[in-house]
């Protein structure tokens, strides 16, 4: 996660569009948000509906930082939750 935070965002954006495994999206204010899971980290692409291109790229490790996808999750057909 070290390299990927020293490329620029647009090397950041690019990485992220080859390496990464799309997991969610979700909405906060004035952003779409997609999550995307890369190795051992999770990376945030945030959007503006009113911009062209991305805003902010944030990339984490802690699961705890997931908690705002959770709420997306659908878990009742995997045969658990009755």
């Amino acid at each position: 996660m070290e390299k990927f935070k020293k490329l620029t965002i647009d090397q950041q954006a690019k990485y992220v569009k080859i390496k990464g495994n799309y997991l969610s999206i979700r909405e906060n204010r004035h952003f779409l948000i997609d999550l995307y899971g890369i190795d051992d980290f999770f990376v945030e692409l945030w959007y503006s509906p009113n911009s062209v291109g991305i805003n902010q790229i944030r990339s984490f490790k802690d699961v705890r930082q997931l908690e705002p996808y959770l709420k997306n999750i659908d878990i009742s057909g995997i045969g658990i939750c009755k």
